[in-house]
């Protein structure tokens, strides 16, 4: 895309930055707006019709049923399927957990539908506080340190396709990093970056899709 293209997207992304941080931490809608950002994100690549913030779908699994944030779902099966989430505070205990979860959520729905294609998405701050603690007393050199290590970890179970197909996998990525020392409208580190690695992750679960269901392409 187009740096024009990219700007243009830029102004959803940081409401969907926005949503996030200044929502109620149990509300059950912080990551509405990065769902919708998604779903619109799935149809520019020509893949309309997946459900998001306001129609999450529940899949089935191996263990038990989980709702996923973005979903497609065709023929009765979920074709592909999205995983949203956030670290905003205690980056050092939730990074490791993070991508336990990861691992086992996917691992759940791919027994079950093997076929189905899985993206992650994840929110960073970069001034999340410490345990207990507020951001103002943020430790940001640590907290730069393990997202780049979560950024790490999350890559190396980024290359679920033919030949390994390995439950716990995922198909591909985008880690938005945040900067919540900012003013409120400017949360996104770097904005112009994060809305260029989104159109490459939405481009690459649609061709990934579409290289597994080839009839999907044509029928839309």
């Amino acid at each position: 895309m187009t740096q024009g293209s990219l700007q243009a997207l830029l102004p959803a992304l940081e409401q969907a930055a926005s949503t996030l941080v200044l929502a109620p931490s149990r509300s059950g809608r912080r990551l509405a707006s990065l769902a919708d950002y998604c779903t619109a994100g799935l149809a520019r690549w020509g893949l309309p019709g997946a459900q998001g913030a306001e129609a999450e779908l529940a899949v089935g699994g191996l263990g038990r049923k989980k709702n996923w944030d973005v979903a497609f779902e065709e023929g009765g099966r979920p074709r592909l399927l999205i995983s949203l989430k956030s670290i905003l505070s205690n980056m050092s205990g939730t990074v490791p957990n993070r991508i336990d979860d990861l691992m086992g959520e996917v691992a759940n729905v791919q027994h079950q539908y093997p076929e189905v294609v899985i993206g992650y998405v994840a929110f960073l701050d970069r001034n999340a506080a410490p345990s207990g603690g507020v951001r103002a007393d943020a430790p940001r050199g640590l907290n730069e340190q393990h997202i780049q290590r979560f950024r790490e970890a999350v890559e190396r179970l980024s290359i679920r396709k033919a030949p390994i197909w390995g439950p716990g996998l995922i198909e591909c990525a985008w880690i938005i990093e945040l900067d919540t020392a900012r003013p409120q409208g400017a949360w996104v580190a770097d904005p112009l970056l994060a809305a260029g690695e989104g159109e490459d992750f939405f481009r690459a679960l649609s061709q990934e899709l579409f290289s597994r269901e080839p009839r999907l392409r044509t029928a839309r």
